[in-house]
Formats: structure tokens, C-alpha cells, sequence
């Protein structure tokens, strides 16, 4: 499952033929219990053409980041689980958390976050490392003295177990997070959020949905499941459903939760979703002003295509474009308007993985 990455964009060009509705609801009938406002697009806007950077990687790269001038990839290395990529030119700069268990060292699973921050000059990376232990790496002194410098760690909950933890005022212990209500019986379990913050011994339980979806025999029971992603600076996160046509935002300090919905497709009043449901958004990240999400849109029967879909963080659709070729995790240039992707991999088709480079200029200003 696929995350986020948290950058900064200046602007967006608004663009003339895109649909959008400004209209909402709160229907206080309905099992979502907030505002919802409905979006819709024109699926034949802008295509946006990848071009090869020349970087690939021999494997699958399963989660990078920008930050600077560097391009930061989760990999799995005999020397380490992190390559470092200089992001002039693409040359390797290092590779970071060696495979081990001493404390610097890392073993599967292994998982780098999307969530990083700056803290007096210096930055910081999280990693979960053995599926039930987050480490905060200072990026800096790390580079700076060629090891791996773990600042901090704390337990989290295992990702592994359908849990889906991010922090907020990025402290380690001060989670907001997503588990199973296990109150219910089998066929009525769903996700309930969460702020479990260790610094104040203080929990909270955010209420979402009044009740469960109805299900069939083949109906999932965590119909909202999706990765969060951050703010870099503020404590607002965002959770693009996989299964639902829905982005749901939470403002944590202000006590607000709100959703955005795909005008025309079902809601959380509908029948759950089952196994064989198209997937909508496979991998979204946020800058400070806005919530990019590689979309599958559908265009036919069992046909779907990749589309970047642009909110901001009010809930507002911006714009959308459809891309080629395919690709699934994102990573964005601030400074040069670039957006990178790392193509779909396939070892039965190919050994390496290539990375992609989108111009934005025209589409993100």
C-alpha cells in the first residue's frame, strides 16, 4: 500500500474545462457523519507524457522522497534498505539503514514513511523497522558522517495488521492512527480512528461513520481503507479511499472532519465494496497546499487509466490530467515543476524499474 510525499507547489493553474461542484451535503441519515462535497472532471483534459530520466533500478522501488536536491528510495541493498540519489544527475550519493539488529541497523519489514520534517536545521526521515518500531533518522548528520543516525524510536502499531499510523506535530509519540473495531461481530468489523498521544497520556476516538456499510458475502470490512498522508507543517491529514470514490480530511486540532466525493459513484450508503471492486487511488502525497492522487479512472468496461487528480486541502478539486506511461509511486521537484514517477513493475517482464519525469509547467505553476 502506497503513501504520500510532503513538499511544497506555489500555485495551480485553474483550467476552464474542468467540472467542479462546489455543492455539499450533510445529510445527518447518512453512515458518513460530515460534510461531503462532490467533485466531477472532464476524463479527456491535458495528457501528460513521461520521459525517462535513464535512472533505473534492478528490483522494485517501493517508496521515495525529494528533499533538496537529493531523491531518497526504499530498496533492498545488501548495504541497506535506503538509496540516496543525487537528483542533478541521478548518480548514487549513499546508502543508508544497513541490514542488522543493532540500533542503527534495520531488518524486514522494513518501511520508509512519507512523512518527514525539519527540526533546528536539520531533517528528519521515519522508518518502520521490523513492522512494529518507528525510527526517526536525522537525514543531515546522517549524509554528514556517512552512517545511519537514529535519533529516536518509539513502538507503533503493526502495519501489517491493517493499521495505518501517521504523527502529528512529528513527534514519534503522538500518533493518529486507524484500527479494526473489534466490538462487533465478524461481519461488522470496520476502521475507527484514533489520537493516541504518549507525550500527554491522552487517547481520543474520532467518530466517523454512524454505523458499518450493509455488505453481501463478498463485502470487505475496511470499505474506507487507504493510506494517510500529512501536512508537512500542520496537523491535517488526508485518507484517499481505495475502494470508495472518496478523499476523507481530518483537521485534528480543530476538531473537523469533512470528505470529498466523485459525483455518480457509490457512497458509504451503498452496498460495501467486494475483493473484485476497482481500485481508485493507489498512491497520494500533499505538499502545503495541496493533495496529489494517482487515480484509476474508469473508461470502459474492465478498463481503467492512470489520471494525477489535484485537490487542496479545503477539499477543492483543482484540476486533473490523464499520464503515460503507468506508474505508481510519486515524488515532485518544487523548484523545477517536475513530477517523477517510478514506473509499474513486473519481474516476470522486466528486471528493472524506470523512473519517469512529468513537466508540470502549464498544469502546476
Amino acid at each position: 500500500m502506497r503513501k504520500h510525499l510532503f513538499v511544497s507547489v506555489a500555485g495551480i493553474v485553474s483550467m476552464a474545462v474542468v467540472l467542479f461542484s462546489a455543492a455539499s451535503c450533510s445529510n445527518s441519515k447518512s453512515r458518513f457523519l460530515h460534510q461531503v462535497k462532490e467533485f466531477s472532471f472532464n476524463e479527456n483534459e491535458r495528457v501528460l507524457t513521461g520521459v525517462p530520466t535513464g535512472l533505473e533500478y534492478e528490483g522494485f522501488v517501493e517508496e521515495s522522497l525529494i528533499i533538496d536536491s537529493l531523491l531518497i528510495c526504499q530498496v533492498e541493498e545488501p548495504e541497506g534498505y535506503i538509496n540516496v540519489y543525487r537528483l542533478s544527475n541521478f548518480s548514487l550519493k549513499t546508502t543508508l539503514c544497513p541490514l542488522g539488529r543493532a540500533r542503527n541497523e534495520f531488518s524486514f519489514p522494513f518501511k520508509l514513511l512519507t512523512q518527514y520534517y525539519q527540526r533546528d536545521g536539520e531533517t528528519f526521515i521515519l522508518v518502520v523497522d521490523k513492522a512494529n518500531y518507528v525510527k526517526e533518522i536525522n537525514l543531515s548528520q546522517s549524509l554528514a558522517q556517512g552512517t545511519t543516525v537514529v535519533s529516536d524510536m518509539a513502538e507503533t502499531p503493526s502495519f501489517y495488521d491493517n493499521h495505518n499510523v501517521l504523527y502529528l506535530n512529528n513527534n514519534i509519540r503522538q500518533l493518529f492512527k486507524t484500527n479494526h473495531n473489534e466490538q462487533h461481530a465478524d461481519d461488522e468489523l470496520y476502521l475507527e480512528y484514533w489520537v493516541d498521544d504518549k507525550v500527554n497520556n491522552y487517547t481520543k476516538k474520532i467518530d466517523v461513520f454512524s454505523k458499518p456499510m450493509d455488505k453481501d458475502d463478498e463485502g470487505v470490512n475496511d470499505f474506507s481503507y487507504g493510506a494517510f498522508i500529512k501536512h508537512p507543517q500542520k496537523n491535517l491529514f488526508a485518507q484517499p479511499c481505495q475502494l470508495m470514490d472518496y478523499i476523507i480530511y481530518f483537521d485534528i486540532d480543530n476538531d473537523k472532519v469533512f470528505a470529498v466525493h466523485r459525483e455518480g459513484k457509490p457512497t458509504f450508503d451503498d452496498l460495501a465494496p467486494d475483493g473484485r471492486h476497482l481500485i481508485y487511488s493507489r498512491y497520494t502525497f500533499a505538499t502545503s497546499d495541496y493533495v496529489l492522487a494517482n487515480y484509476l479512472v474508469e473508461v470502459g468496461d474492465d478498463k481503467q487509466e492512470d489520471y494525477l487528480l489535484v485537490f487542496d486541502w479545503e477539499g477543492n478539486f483543482k484540476g486533473g490530467a490523464k499520464y503515460s506511461p503507468s506508474v505508481l509511486s510519486f515524488v515532485y521537484d518544487e523548484k523545477q515543476n517536475v513530477l517523477y514517477g517510478w514506473e509499474e513493475y513486473d519481474p516476470r517482464e522486466t528486471a528493472t524499474e524506470k523512473l519517469y519525469k512529468f513537466d508540470l509547467n502549464g498544469f502546476l505553476n
